[in-house]
């Protein structure tokens, strides 16, 4: 059928050459033929490999070698075709941590492969031919025991920094060589090359690959860097070893106040040289890492006072000597600067800054290079201004309290002369709110004080106003009230007053 453009043929063997003819044919008769080559389909290998050999060529390198599978019994192109080399350790947990697999093509294993295996350990080798569709059936396996050493380096070196010490972490070499029986530790100062306290360290082993080894160092200088090398050893001997550098940490917290920074000689008009004292700090402090100067323009000879921020310098790291030494350059002659020193450190944990502020200094800039400015005098002349001001403000607050507190009368001490002692004893009025008699209050006929306002002798009703009657009733009106009696204008009432007195 001219519609089918496919044609399967069955039954054939596996991965066969066969070459292949098309030819059209009309009803005029078949056309030229177009032919090609074409192959079945493929399988797994069929063939093993065979004559599997191995030998020691160095500390930790084998190399392993067998006669090859028969072409025919590939099944596949030969870019497919491929071996793989297989070692299992038959003794021993000592084994570190090598590769058991190892893939290599076809057309490359002719003159056989080297393979990294450890030593002292005896293993069983096996090669197995594979290509796309699957692995073929695997070679008869050769023993062998690898030549024993000295161990390899450790893995999975890390160093962390501790307060004031440094931690060590490993584990189990990839190339044991043997069972490793001990590791050392050993922690050198890099500034003289001289050991730590407590170094070397020497620990047991497990021999457990998945154990994770921790040496710790102790005592140590923030302010130095270290160098930590480890080794592990076996019943051969001490093997390869492995470096690291670090520096300690140090407790949380400020670092020791630096020394107040002092001119130098050699200071000229445009640079100020500065010199401060390092502190030490005392033991299970945080010791300073490093210091800065910091820096700003006071008074200027363009201006009178300067808004200028403080500008902070190159960092100063300087552990050797005691003293530290900076350079404050592109000073203005005749301007006036404040300089202190910061000093710091950093946790190396988290990465926190911490510092403190030393002690300020001022310097002035002039002909012979910088000169301090004390600023004693201008010091006491504030302190006193203010001491007066205070002085002032007190004085007034008196003032106004004398002010506002009144004083005493002459009438107010009359009558506190004749109140009686027990004067709030008797109210003016009862719970109705109308005026009581006075009854049952100490008189002058009882014996009790005479009171300002009596002229006469005893109390009685029939005390009238008579007594005054020679006088003037005309200031009163008849409310017995003379307001406004005293005006300026005073008139004549009438003649015939009225009195409401009964």
């Amino acid at each position: 059928n001219v519609e089918d453009r496919e044609f399967v043929v069955n039954n054939l063997p596996v991965y066969t050459e066969y070459n292949i003819t098309v030819t059209a044919i009309n009803y005029k008769g078949p056309s030229a033929e177009n032919w090609g080559v074409g192959f079945s389909g493929t399988s797994i290998p069929s063939g093993k490999p065979t004559s599997v050999n191995a030998e020691n060529v160095t500390l930790n390198v084998v190399k392993v070698t067998w006669t090859e599978i028969e072409q025919k019994l590939w099944h596949c192109k030969e870019d497919d075709q491929r071996y793989k080399v297989q070692s299992e350790a038959m003794n021993g947990t000592n084994i570190g941590d090598v590769e058991t697999t190892v893939n290599i093509e076809a057309s490359s294993a002719r003159h056989g492969v080297n393979i990294s295996l450890n030593g002292g350990v005896q293993y069983q080798i096996v090669v197995i031919g594979y290509n796309l569709m699957g692995d073929g059936p695997p070679s008869d396996s050769f023993t062998m025991v690898t030549d024993p050493g000295e161990p390899g380096y450790v893995t999975e070196l890390q160093l962390t920094s501790i307060a004031h010490g440094l931690a060590v972490t490993f584990k189990l070499p990839k190339f044991p060589n043997g069972n490793v029986m001990k590791y050392h530790a050993e922690c050198i100062r890099l500034s003289d090359s001289s050991p730590a306290p407590g170094s070397p360290i020497t620990v047991d082993a497990s021999g457990d690959p998945s154990e994770l080894v921790e040496i710790v160092f102790k005592e140590l200088n923030p302010g130095e860097y270290y160098s930590i090398v480890v080794w592990a050893e076996n019943e051969i001997g001490e093997g390869k070893k492995s470096k690291s550098q670090g520096r300690p940490g140090f407790f949380i917290g400020k670092p020791p106040q630096p020394g107040k920074p002092i001119k130098q000689s050699s200071s000229t008009d445009n640079t100020m040289v500065l010199v401060w004292t390092m502190v030490k700090a005392p033991e299970g402090s945080t010791p300073a890492q490093g210091h800065r100067i910091m820096s700003r323009l006071v008074r200027s000879s363009r201006r009178r006072r300067s808004d200028d921020e403080w500008t902070t310098g190159d960092n100063v790291n300087t552990w050797a000597e005691p003293n530290n030494t900076y350079s404050l350059d592109g000073l203005k002659l005749g301007d006036s600067y404040d300089v202190k020193v910061s000093a710091f450190a950093v946790d190396p944990n988290t990465g926190l800054e911490v510092e403190t502020l030393g002690p300020m200094a001022q310097y002035e800039s002039g002909s012979g290079g910088a000169k301090q400015i004390t600023g004693g005098g201008s010091k006491w002349f504030i302190a006193l201004i203010i001491i007066l001001v205070l002085l002032i403000l007190i004085i007034l607050i008196v003032c106004l309290i004398r002010r506002n507190r009144g004083g005493k009368y002459p009438l107010k001490d009359r009558e506190d002369k004749y109140r009686p002692d027990d004067a709030e004893s008797y109210p003016l009025k009862d719970d109705m709110g109308a005026f009581q008699e006075l009854e049952g209050r100490p008189n002058q006929a009882n014996g009790g004080p005479k009171p300002y306002y009596h002229s006469g002798g005893g109390d009685s009703d029939d005390d009238s106003m008579a007594e005054y009657g020679d006088e003037d009733h005309g200031k009163f009106n008849e409310d017995g009230s003379f307001i406004g009696q005293y005006g300026p204008d005073k008139g004549v009432k009438d003649s015939q007053p009225f009195s409401t007195f009964v």
